[in-house]
């Protein structure tokens, strides 16, 4: 029995979004995405969201992407050290499902400084 879930690698060894078995339109739409360009996008909104920091739905929005299209982008930011998982999650305004937070590397520290002042607020 062929495998038909297996995932074809392209030239920069990301897989190609596309099953064997799929017809060639799907071929022609996946081989047509510029995935490090997708990820380009998600970063620019995380960053331009400084210490606030965004989860999967709110970059979907900020992006104009689907957020199907948003959320495959965040781990690959991740392993390469662009993003951080804050830890946090937030409830989405769509679904109210708590989503994760991710920020820009280079704000996580103020991120976690602005929570932490946040809650000494609530305390008094």
């Amino acid at each position: 029995m062929v495998d038909t879930t297996r995932s074809l690698k392209m030239t920069d060894g990301s897989a190609v979004p596309a099953k064997i078995t799929d017809p060639a339109t799907s071929w022609a739409a996946a081989l047509s995405i510029n995935i490090p360009d997708l990820e380009a996008v998600v970063l620019k909104a995380v960053y331009e969201s400084g210490d606030k920091g965004l989860m999967g739905e709110e970059i979907s929005f900020n992006t104009g992407l689907a957020i199907q299209t948003c959320t495959p982008r965040v781990k690959p930011l991740l392993r390469k050290g662009l993003l951080v998982d804050t830890g946090y999650v937030r409830p989405a305004v769509m679904s109210n499902r708590k989503q994760r937070v991710v920020v820009a590397a280079e704000f996580e520290e103020a991120f976690h400084k602005r929570i932490a002042d946040e809650l000494q607020e609530d305390d008094t």
